[in-house]
């Protein structure tokens, strides 16, 4: 099973690739030269579509992934999934479905016939709801398009609850900010997210929490992290085996930074990317350009000399972003290629001129670094324009789109996705380090030292002198 880094910051679990068609081309926008990176402004929070009722916006979310999938879909089928994994649920919170409402012989009908069944029964379901039930009609529905979406086995097709789906579309996130991975009956901080109450309130890399709000990490944590927003945490936490402290942080909205760029040793310029933003259109593109071409002036007239771009539990966005990265990092060419349902083709090519000038460049990956982060790492390491360092990635790459349906969303996906001058498919095909090196915790715990970040640093400076 693979190691999965536990975010506190809630975003998707897994983000895909979110571009197909016009989308895969990066839109004809001004390449601003000197924005500074202050001017980045999220884009607004987009306004959500209202619910529809039950059998409408489950009938909706079939049509839509049989419209929409990279290969064909049965409405009837998607329907059925819906109805079986809905009444699962009802089974286990003890509610049984009247057989006036169980749609017959839907399953023995054909397409149409069963779908136009299944609808009526979907109708019908809420009256199933006892008065006391803690379910209501939203959360069938949810439930609903959820079974639909997980029915394909297929882990770039989900379905994104309301709660969830504004702050997908706007990079921003609810959480105090750290991201953990399990550690010793504890867990352990191997990231602070710049601009979070956890930063503000002095959490480190390396420290490694034992209790949240006086509970024992040993128990697990999911039922204090993250809190609701306005709601504070008190952790409790040793930092390099020395004695128990304890800070309290309260959740708030963040915006997760477009880049975060850091000196190191006064000669490498490290580029830390949480996500590729996930907007398309010129105003946010241009802002993202001006954030990152300032992130790489800013560090080299600081003295860098070599560079570290670090995609570690980033888990993609938008292939238009990586391809603006790629090619300020040198890559020129085509990126990748998106092949859609009926043979449709989309090349993805690299925007931007190097910004970088043939300079050592190094690309840390691991486990969470998936979709764009791998076609960026794979496609520069194909074509030895970058070393790529660390763990084998995620191996989760095709192209996605979003789509709204009822007050969240689904993510569908909508081809499949060749990447860099082999043409190679890196779904369920790790992208492999140059250098492997293993994240090791316990030199973090001891000595706050990433192992990762010393390797691909000591490999640059080598590469300098």
């Amino acid at each position: 099973m693979r190691k999965l880094p536990l975010l506190l910051l809630p975003l998707l679990t897994v983000f895909a690739l979110a571009c197909v068609g016009s989308n895969s081309k990066l839109p004809a926008c001004p390449t601003p030269s000197d924005v500074a990176a202050s001017t980045f402004v999220p884009p607004p929070t987009p306004s959500k579509p209202a619910p529809e009722d039950i059998s409408q916006t489950v009938s909706d979310g079939a049509k839509l992934l049989a419209d929409h999938y990279v290969d064909k879909l049965d409405v009837g089928t998607l329907m059925q999934a819906a109805w079986d994994g809905t009444t699962k649920e009802l089974q286990e919170h003890n509610i049984t479905v009247p057989a006036s409402i169980e749609p017959g012989n839907a399953k023995g009908a054909n397409s149409k016939d069963r779908a136009a069944q299944l609808r009526t029964a979907f109708g019908k379901l809420p009256d199933a709801l006892p008065a006391d039930s803690n379910l209501d009609t939203h959360d069938l529905i949810e439930i609903a398009l959820s079974s639909m979406a997980d029915s394909l086995n297929d882990g770039h097709t989900t379905y994104i609850p309301a709660r969830d789906w504004n702050d997908e579309r706007t990079n921003r996130v609810t959480s105090i900010g750290l991201r953990l991975r399990p550690y010793s009956n504890a867990y352990i901080v191997v990231d602070v997210l710049p601009g979070s109450s956890a930063q503000a309130a002095g959490m480190k890399a390396g420290d490694v929490i034992t209790a949240v709000n006086g509970h024992p990490t040993a128990n697990g944590i999911t039922d204090d992290l993250p809190p609701p927003a306005g709601v504070s945490a008190t952790l409790t936490f040793t930092r390099q085996g020395g004695a128990s402290q304890q800070l309290t942080m309260v959740s708030k909205p963040a915006d997760l930074p477009p880049v975060r760029p850091q000196l190191i040793d006064g000669q490498v310029g490290l580029l830390q990317m949480y996500i590729f933003p996930s907007r398309d259109d010129c105003d946010y593109q241009s802002a993202f350009r001006g954030a990152f071409n300032s992130a790489i002036t800013s560090l080299r007239n600081q003295g860098a000399t070599s560079w570290l771009l670090d995609l570690r539990n980033n888990p993609g966005g938008a292939t238009s972003v990586a391809a603006y990265v790629a090619g300020s990092l040198g890559y020129k060419g085509e990126l990748a290629e998106i092949r859609s349902r009926g043979g449709g083709r989309d090349e993805l090519e690299a925007t931007g001129n190097s910004l970088i000038a043939g300079a050592p460049l190094a690309i840390l990956v691991n486990e969470g670094s998936a979709s764009s982060s791998e076609i960026v790492s794979s496609a520069m390491q194909d074509a030895k324009d970058a070393y790529v360092i660390g763990e084998p990635t995620a191996g989760e790459v095709a192209a996605a789109n979003e789509f709204p349906i009822g007050d969240g969303g689904m993510e569908i996906t909508v081809g499949r996705v060749v990447v860099g001058p082999s043409q190679k498919s890196l779904e369920k095909a790790p992208v492999k380090p140059d250098l492997t090196v293993d994240e090791d915790l316990d030199q973090l715990a001891k000595q706050g030292r990433d192992s990762q970040l010393d390797a691909a640093v000591n490999y640059l400076k080598s590469k300098t002198r």
